[in-house]
């Protein structure tokens, strides 16, 4: 037996990243940061965005060493993760945390 659908089901047009996590850890005397990064499907009309869709996670080891699937990413992987200790120095200046 059959169910009738009540709702017409929402179909995604976008991925958006809900969380990205970065962890740093010192390990065998170096700095190493892992990337956890959360990506989800929307629905996207005339700039109003709607959850919809699957969703799922990729994690990556050590953002300065991609895997080989990913190695072609390597200059921009290096370029944003500069720009993201860079800015975390600038923040850390006006706030004085450390």
């Amino acid at each position: 037996m059959t169910i009738a659908l009540e709702t017409t089901p929402v179909t995604p047009n976008a991925v958006y990243t809900p969380q990205i996590l970065l962890q740093t850890a010192i390990s065998g005397g170096k700095l190493v940061t892992s990337a956890q990064i959360h990506m989800a499907g929307a629905k996207v009309d005339d700039g109003a965005w709607e959850a919809s869709g699957p969703n799922g996670m990729v994690y990556i080891p050590d953002v300065e060493n991609l895997d080989e699937d990913l190695s072609g990413l390597a200059d921009d992987a290096t370029a944003l993760y500069a720009s993201i200790v860079d800015l975390v120095g600038k923040i850390n200046a006006v706030r004085k945390v450390l």
